[in-house]
């Protein structure tokens, strides 16, 4: 896959056993050739399961989202 330094959003990602959700971050980061990636949320090295990863400007977006939930209750 080339290098696309301008994706902005969120991947959903099934993580694997065996890893923790900041390894699965840096190898979104280094699969995509993006400068930032992040997780929403934290799953233990040892637990399996659907973890989002914000990209770029997709970072941004979920603070924005965030507060927007936060303000709904």
């Amino acid at each position: 896959m080339g290098m696309n330094r301008n994706m902005d959003g969120i991947l959903i990602v099934d993580k694997p056993e065996g890893i923790t959700s900041l390894d699965v971050a840096r190898e979104m980061k280094r699969r995509f050739g993006v400068k930032k990636a992040g997780h929403i949320g934290t799953l233990d090295p040892f637990a399996t399961g659907v973890l989002p990863i914000v990209i770029n400007e997709g970072r941004s977006w979920f603070h924005f989202w965030k507060r927007g939930l936060k303000s709904m209750k």
